[in-house]
């Protein structure tokens, strides 16, 4: 299994997600949008597990999506 879909599947088990740059006039695409803040097993991210999270375009978009909609 890769890196990337480690992730893939991490990401679904993230609680306490927080969202930054959610700017609505670019709906649909949302491209500024951002997780800042995102705990997996009661823990909290590092920056650099953020970093990877955020890579994941399509997660960060649905989610955005999610809680705008």
């Amino acid at each position: 299994m890769t890196n990337e879909t480690n992730i893939k599947i991490l990401v679904h088990q993230l609680n306490n997600v927080e969202l930054e740059g959610i700017n609505l006039k670019d709906a649909p695409d949302f491209v500024d949008a951002f997780v800042s803040y995102a705990e997996l097993k009661g823990r909290p991210l590092t920056d650099e597990e953020l970093d990877e999270v955020n890579a994941c375009g399509d997660y960060v978009h649905a989610l955005v999506e999610e809680s705008i909609y």
